[in-house]
């Protein structure tokens, strides 16, 4: 598990252990994470010309078998820097850690590594508009460890019962990776059409090029068995063996018997999908 996804919904977690297909997040949000990249650089030069030293950028740290990477690390404290725009910026300056929505998620993150390093806690907002940089400190981690092992024993018991829980967050408080798995308001809903849209495309093209190389692997296994039917090795066992094809009909000496218009079946209706990418291409099932 990773820290910065430990403080989403135990939903989402247990989808990414159980490996189901991940959403990209939305162009939007991709400029907006490229943006905060940027920003880290930039809250590190503002904190080091007010005389910070800071050290151990981008260690990674380990505790309950939850990973991360740290911004940085300065006396005694681990440095968490999180970029904000104007209005969550001026929320942070007024209700600090209680301004909700994504500190929620923040405070699980920053509970880990200072668990994992047992010390306090730098944090730095940064203002992406304005330059502007707010430095606050805390010294007890917002959830103890025995928190956090008691919220990854939740997600490794519905991992291991191959289930997911119900979602414990709302969906539009972070860009989740498995948002297409809440119910999304009305508004959101061509947002989820669109990343469901490309992400039904990806795996169409990645089906195409795995039917070839899957008939490629049985051509090679027909040659490796020879003359065998069987062939036990230490991580697999192959066996060929012959099965009943389904029944067929000849459709010619049906018609040759006048038999065909009057036992015909019209041909109904299938319900398909066609995505078309915004270069032309497209795709359908």
């Amino acid at each position: 598990m990773r820290a910065s996804e430990f403080g989403g919904c135990v939903r989402a977690i247990v989808a990414g252990e159980l490996g189901y297909v991940q959403l990209s997040p939305p162009e939007s949000m991709q400029r907006v994470f490229q943006a905060g990249n940027e920003a880290e650089e930039k809250a590190l030069a503002v904190l080091r010309a007010k005389g910070w030293d800071i050290t151990r950028q981008q260690e990674e740290v380990e505790f309950a078998g939850i990973t991360g990477h740290i911004d940085g690390y300065a006396d005694d404290c681990v440095v968490e820097i999180k970029s904000m725009g104007t209005q969550p910026y001026a929320k942070w300056l007024s209700d600090g850690f209680n301004m909700g929505g994504l500190m929620e998620r923040y405070k699980w993150q920053t509970s880990v590594y200072q668990a994992a390093l047992d010390c306090g806690l730098v944090f730095v907002a940064y203002c992406r508009e304005t330059g502007d940089v707010n430095i606050r400190r805390g010294t007890r981690p917002f959830y103890s460890k025995q928190e956090i092992v008691a919220r990854v024993n939740d997600v490794e018991e519905w991992v291991e019962k191959g289930e997911l829980p119900g979602c414990d967050i709302r969906p539009d408080n972070y860009v989740c990776p498995f948002r297409h798995m809440h119910i999304p308001e009305e508004k959101d809903r061509d947002e989820l059409v669109e990343s469901l849209g490309e992400t039904w495309r990806e795996l169409k093209e990645r089906e195409k090029g795995l039917q070839g190389e899957i008939l490629a692997a049985r051509r090679g296994l027909e040659e490796a068995l020879g003359d065998r039917d069987s062939v036990d090795c230490p991580r697999v066992k192959v066996t060929r063996y012959w099965a009943a094809n389904p029944a067929r009909v000849d459709i010619g000496r049906l018609k040759e018997a006048g038999l065909y218009d009057e036992y015909k079946i019209d041909a109904g209706r299938s319900l398909r999908l066609k995505v078309t990418l915004r270069d032309g291409d497209e795709g359908g099932d």
